[in-house]
């Protein structure tokens, strides 16, 4: 699997490719869903850490908005591509810091390596 990256719009697969109904200087609303293209990029890159292309569902709500930083921090939901015997294991959660105007723009990601506290990934 590789690594998901807040670019634009949600987000981008490093090394990948997607398409998705969505303006990047658009407000964004309380709530929306859509889905996104998934197409693997060529390299050299382990079979085994390859995803098939597909489409998923996707789903955003509105957190709250930063508006002297001029970005909207929203809750971004997806399934995910590796199904496990484990319901809840089976969405990725993420934040997604949505940047008003035109892009493109610069891109962190902050993975959470303890129980989903955020805890570390929080830490200044």
């Amino acid at each position: 699997m590789r690594y998901i990256a807040a670019i634009g719009f949600f987000g981008v697969l490093i090394g990948s490719t997607f398409a998705a109904d969505m303006t990047p200087d658009r407000p964004s609303r309380r709530e929306e869903s859509g889905r996104v293209k998934f197409v693997p990029a060529p390299g050299d890159i382990p079979d085994y850490h390859i995803l098939e292309a597909h489409e998923f569902p996707y789903s955003l709500k509105r957190r709250r908005e930063l508006p002297v930083s001029g970005i909207a921090v929203e809750d971004l939901t997806f399934p995910s591509p590796v199904v496990s015997p484990y319901p809840e294991n089976n969405t990725v959660y993420a934040e997604f810091y949505r940047p008003r105007g035109r892009g493109p723009f610069p891109a962190v990601i902050v993975l959470d390596i303890l129980d989903g506290s955020e805890a570390v990934s929080y830490t200044h």
